[in-house]
């Protein structure tokens, strides 16, 4: 691959201190490396800072055990965390909801609630709390409403008028 002894050697110090002592899995970071162009030991430090507290934020959030991200589940994180600059927290809580309104892993769902508080300048849970706790407070507000005209409305409608009840029964007892 072409890589520096001490970009391999920082390879071999990151899989280790991760407790991921299996070649196979050092040589698919290394070629992973080689594929996105990173070929010094800063760039890698770099990338797996940027990428290492957002990424187990989301895989955790997600429920993600089995496989890695994906190239097209990694630009979106690439976006949340280099574009909009949201901390893991509002990562991982996005994610949350996602996965409990779809009932399955949907990164482009968990973007449009980023792209959402992004718009909307959303930078910490707090400020997410608050303005879902504004949103459920409109929503219990009732709302006026027309009233509906219909063909039905020229009827006199029943009444329970117990004097009604009682002069019925005083005629049926007859």
């Amino acid at each position: 691959l072409g890589l520096s002894p001490d970009l391999i050697e920082y390879l071999i110090e990151l899989c280790m201190n991760n407790n991921h002592n299996s070649f196979y899995y050092m040589n698919t970071i290394a070629i992973k490396w080689k594929e996105q162009g990173i070929l010094t030991e800063e760039a890698a430090r770099a990338a797996n800072n940027v990428h290492s507290k957002a990424y187990y934020a989301v895989v955790k959030a997600f429920g993600i055990s089995q496989r890695n991200l994906n190239s097209r589940e990694e630009k979106y994180l690439a976006q949340w965390t280099n574009e909009y600059h949201f901390s893991d927290d509002l990562l991982s809580e996005a994610c949350e909801r996602a996965l409990s309104n779809t009932g399955k892993i949907s990164f482009a769902y968990a973007d449009k609630i980023l792209k959402d508080w992004h718009q909307n300048q959303i930078r910490t849970i707090g400020e997410v709390k608050r303005r879902d706790s504004n949103r459920s407070m409109n929503a219990k507000k009732p709302r006026a409403t027309a009233a509906k005209t219909t063909n039905f409305q020229s009827f006199s409608e029943r009444s329970t008028n117990t004097e009604n009840i009682i002069e019925l029964e005083r005629k049926l007892l007859q």
